[in-house]
Formats: structure tokens, C-alpha cells, sequence
């Protein structure tokens, strides 16, 4: 029988093998436990070093995110940034980041960012378009593959202002009367002017003439609608709103409009009386 030699060499190799082994065994065994009790916030792996021919377990961990800031505000698109995040342990870069926002720097309800700001954002900016107008406060959250970190702390106060438009009304006929509602909030804003029979005459008409301004800094459409008038009398009258159609307004633009309603009285008795026109004007982003 031929004697076999020991090798020193060799044990050392088959012993750094096993410990291999045994370290992925327990890094899978510390995964799947950490998995099953909910935690996201560790990840296990293990390192080698062949030289020495050892082998051992190692755990690292995500970081909270770091707090965002405000780069821009335009109309109601919102640009944040923040610093990139790194792992606790062993400085690897996470892979990216979720987004909420909330209406409370401390507790509330997180409400997830959309736009360029939805899911999972691979970069260390990003930007939300058509933000709820009011204020915000941002917070994010570092991912690395199947693991998350802790929401980090919130952004200061983020204002976000509704587009605004400025009514004003130039003139009317026959009364004189000048209001400016400059400016109001986008949405559906009415003007109405009442008037009042001329005595002396059989036929009359009463005219709002206005213009709206956009005063933001991002485009709006404005659109004009006739409520119609109100004669309270029998005479036939007629509405003198022409439909312009949507009107795209650039910051900073304006539109102007002319309308009302006519009539023509039938009897004396009619002279004197009170009737108006509304119109409804809606600005939208």
C-alpha cells in the first residue's frame, strides 16, 4: 500500500471551504429569518481573503435618508435634492430612493410623490409635476435591491401656489363701474353686471367688458362661458356673448373680452327696471 503524505497546504484549503460554506449557510439562514420578521433595514454577505485562507459572515445596513432641499418651484412642479446615501458598514452606494411628501413637518399621512418623483428614483434629484397646491414637506427613503432604509428627515416647508389670474373688469354700460379682482386663484371666478333701463329710451343693453391677466409663472388656459341674462320682462332680448374659445395664456399675457346681453322694451312700464349678465371665466394650468 502506497503511504499517503500530509500536506499541510491542503488541509488549510479544505478547512477555508467549509467555512465558506458554513458563512453562506448562515448569511442565507440570517436573511430569510430578518425577511420573515419584517425587518429592511440589514443585509448579510461574507468576505474572503485567500491569502490567508479564512473566510467570516459580515452584516451591513442602510442608512436613513438624507434630507432633501428645494431646488425650484415652477407653477406647481416641484425640483428637490439630496445628498446620496451610502451603506452603514462597508460605504457601498444604494441603488435609489422613494419619495413622500406630507402636509406636517412631524406625523401626518405620507402621501407618495408622483411625476418624476414616483417609485423608485435612480438618481440623487428629482422633479414632482401638478403638486396639490399647498404646503409640503418632503422626506426620502434609501433602497438597496430587496432591502429599505428609514424615511430620513423632512424638508423644510415647501409652499405650492395654485396658478393665479387677475380679473378685471374695464367698464359696463349703462352704469360705470370698475372692479378689479386682481389676482384670484385658478379655477371658475363669475362676473356679473346688474343694470338699469335707461327712462327715456325703448331699447338698451347692458356690457361687461374685462380683461384677465395671467400672473404665474407657467402658461394657463382661460376659458369664457355666458350665464346668460336676466330680463324680468316679456320683451325679446338677445345674448351678445360670442364664444372665443380656449385662450392659452403665457405668463404674463392677457385676453380681452367684450359681451352682454340687448333688449328692447314694449311698454313704459318696463322702463326702469334692473336686469344684469354674468359670465364665467376659468383659468386652468
Amino acid at each position: 500500500m502506497r503511504a499517503r503524505h500530509f500536506n499541510p497546504v491542503d488541509r488549510l484549503r479544505r478547512q477555508a471551504r467549509r467555512v465558506r460554506r458554513y458563512a453562506g449557510a448562515a448569511g442565507l439562514l440570517v436573511g430569510l429569518v430578518a425577511f420573515g420578521m419584517g425587518v429592511a433595514h440589514a443585509y448579510w454577505g461574507y468576505t474572503d481573503s485567500s491569502n490567508a485562507h479564512t473566510a467570516k459572515a459580515a452584516a451591513d445596513s442602510l442608512p436613513a435618508g438624507n434630507q432633501p432641499s428645494l431646488v425650484s418651484i415652477n407653477g406647481e412642479d416641484v425640483t428637490i435634492s439630496w445628498t446620496a446615501d451610502t451603506t452603514v458598514t462597508g460605504g457601498q452606494p444604494v441603488a435609489g430612493y422613494t419619495i413622500n411628501r406630507y402636509r406636517t413637518p412631524i406625523g401626518g399621512t405620507a402621501t407618495a410623490a408622483t411625476g418624476g418623483c414616483s417609485g423608485t428614483v435612480f438618481a440623487v434629484a428629482c422633479t414632482e409635476q401638478n403638486v396639490t397646491p399647498g404646503s409640503w414637506y418632503y422626506a426620502i427613503t434609501p433602497v438597496l435591491d430587496d432591502w429599505t432604509g428609514a424615511e430620513g428627515s423632512r424638508s423644510t416647508v415647501i409652499p405650492v401656489v395654485a396658478p393665479t389670474m387677475g380679473i378685471l373688469i374695464n367698464s359696463t354700460t349703462p352704469t360705470a363701474t370698475v372692479v378689479n379682482t386682481d389676482p384670484v386663484n385658478g379655477g371658475t371666478h363669475t362676473v356679473t353686471n346688474t343694470c338699469t333701463t335707461i327712462q327715456s329710451s325703448m331699447t338698451d343693453s347692458c356690457r361687461v367688458d374685462f380683461s384677465v391677466r395671467n400672473n404665474d409663472s407657467m402658461s394657463i388656459t382661460v376659458t369664457v362661458v355666458s350665464n346668460g341674462g336676466s330680463p324680468t320682462f316679456a320683451s325679446p332680448w338677445s345674448d351678445n356673448f360670442t364664444n372665443p374659445g380656449p385662450q392659452v395664456l403665457a405668463p404674463g399675457a392677457s385676453f380681452d373680452y367684450t359681451g352682454g346681453i340687448a333688449w328692447s322694451t314694449l311698454s313704459n312700464a318696463d322702463l326702469g327696471s334692473t336686469h344684469s349678465v354674468t359670465y364665467s371665466i376659468t383659468a386652468t394650468a
